[in-house]
């Protein structure tokens, strides 16, 4: 299994924290996999765009990266 259907497969299992989350579907939306995936991906990535912690090209923002920082601490 590679390490990006590793990460798919914690994110279904609920074994991935908002950093790895928000890295996942930003590797997701970056490479366009997240478009020919089950409904559910588009639409918690089309969540993350509109709600301002990625980018349509895949980045985080500075919204996600505070996010990330926050649960760091």
């Amino acid at each position: 299994m590679t390490d990006l259907a590793d990460r798919v497969n914690a994110y279904e299992s609920g074994r991935l924290g908002e950093a790895g989350i928000l890295n996942l579907f930003g590797e997701l939306i970056h490479t366009d996999a997240v478009w020919t995936m089950p409904d559910l991906y588009g639409q918690a990535a089309t969540d993350l765009i509109e709600n301002g912690y990625l980018t349509p090209a895949g980045e985080l923002t500075e919204r996600a990266r505070e996010l990330v920082r926050e649960v760091a601490r």
